[in-house]
């Protein structure tokens, strides 16, 4: 075994999926034996701890990073010119050489990370470094860094979460050699804890209605405005939505009441466990992600989506390409046209009107979502590690 030390470049605990992966894939490593320290930004907004908020079983060591360097808001990307941006730019470069200089003295076997300039800093200071990828930058300086970082002999491979984003990665400049793909993926022992009923029961949920569920961020790119409206559609189900932030809750609220929806519940942003407990408690999970950008249609890998599959619950799910490279229609999946609330809604009430086709769809997605387990993600990357490197120091 070895010791691997996870850099994360933002806050825990967040509300965001990104934290849940993030403490998940350090737990992973603990399971497999291995001595892991996290280096994170305590959270402002989250005081609980992060062991009891995600609910882990394994212990890894924390260790808090500073939050600046200068007196500025740092920021990893360049989505617009001038000084200001210059200047905070700047300063996350100047973050990241500090963090990048008190990692390093851990004299870890390899150091992960899924911030470009953090994996640049330590590939130059010549520690083996895995960089891990969730988007395709938009800014030029921005892919030149992701591009240099990547070729940097001690940044020994690149993780993509889809196909279509490693494809893309590529064609900018990676290394083909270097990319591989690992979709994000689930905790198998948290299955299901409890039967529907029970789960209704402690959720307040009637156990005589249709119910559909949807779990996670309400950004525009989740499409759940597309949800909202198929609601309206189906005024028999009942669907709960789950997450996001109080300003999208109120604008999602005012469409639903615009479109007749008043079918629909919003629960707000829970513990991942209580989350779990919604989707356990529905008929249906939905995926409504929307087609409209690459980052919705070709780079996102939603924990949502293995968290359903583990659930054994039917899902629907809109015919994207990140979505559609772990789910197959009819078999594990009910695929319909992405950003259409009709075909949304007529593939809910079709699913809900043939108990035959949940169940087969249930039962294949729950056989399929092994392949997925955090546990064999990490397993994956350890592997990979040995191969680049011969052995672990």
């Amino acid at each position: 075994m070895g010791k691997v030390v996870y850099i994360r470049a933002g806050w825990l605990p967040t509300y965001q999926a990104n934290g849940i992966q993030t403490v998940k894939m350090c737990e992973a490593f603990s399971k497999l034996g291995w001595e892991v320290s996290l280096y994170y930004i305590p959270s402002p907004f989250v005081s609980q701890n992060i062991f009891e908020y995600y609910g882990l079983s394994h212990r890894f060591v924390l260790r808090p990073l500073p939050r600046a360097v200068l007196p500025l808001r740092k920021s990893f990307t360049w989505d617009r010119g001038g000084l200001l941006k210059a200047s905070q730019y700047f300063h996350a470069f100047l973050w990241s050489a500090l963090v990048a200089t008190i990692v390093r003295c851990e004299k870890a076997s390899f150091y992960f990370t899924r911030e470009p300039m953090v994996a640049w800093w330590l590939g130059r200071f010549e520690v083996p470094t895995v960089l891990e990828v969730h988007d395709l930058p938009h800014a030029y300086i921005d892919r030149v860094l992701l591009v240099r970082a990547s070729c940097l002999r001690s940044v020994i491979f690149v993780i993509a979460i889809t196909e279509h984003l490693r494809n893309d990665l590529v064609a900018i400049g990676v290394s083909d050699k270097k990319v591989i793909v690992l979709h994000d993926g689930v905790d198998l022992d948290c299955a299901e804890m409890v039967s529907k009923e029970v789960a209704r029961q402690q959720l307040g949920v009637s156990l005589d209605k249709q119910v559909v569920v949807y779990t996670g961020q309400l950004s525009i790119e989740k499409g759940v405005d597309t949800l909202v409206r198929a609601a309206s559609l189906v005024p028999e189900v009942l669907f709960f939505i789950v997450g996001g932030q109080e300003k999208d809750i109120q604008w999602l609220r005012s469409l639903a009441t615009n479109s007749g929806a008043k079918n629909v519940f919003f629960i707000g942003h829970v513990a991942p466990k209580v989350s779990r407990f919604y989707q356990v408690a529905s008929d249906i999970l939905v995926v409504p992600q929307s087609g409209k950008s690459a980052r919705s249609s070709r780079y996102a890998s939603p924990l949502k989506l293995f968290e359903y599959m583990a659930s054994g619950r039917p899902i629907v799910a809109t015919a994207v390409p990140c979505i559609m490279e772990v789910v197959e229609h009819g078999r594990t999946a009910w695929l319909v046209r992405p950003d259409d609330p009709h075909a949304l809604a007529q593939g809910i009430r079709y699913v809900l009107e043939n108990e035959e086709l949940s169940k087969h769809l249930a039962h294949h997605a729950l056989a399929s979502v092994e392949k997925f387990s955090w546990v064999r993600r990490a397993e994956s990357i350890i592997r990979k590690v040995g191969e680049c490197n011969g052995s672990f120091r």
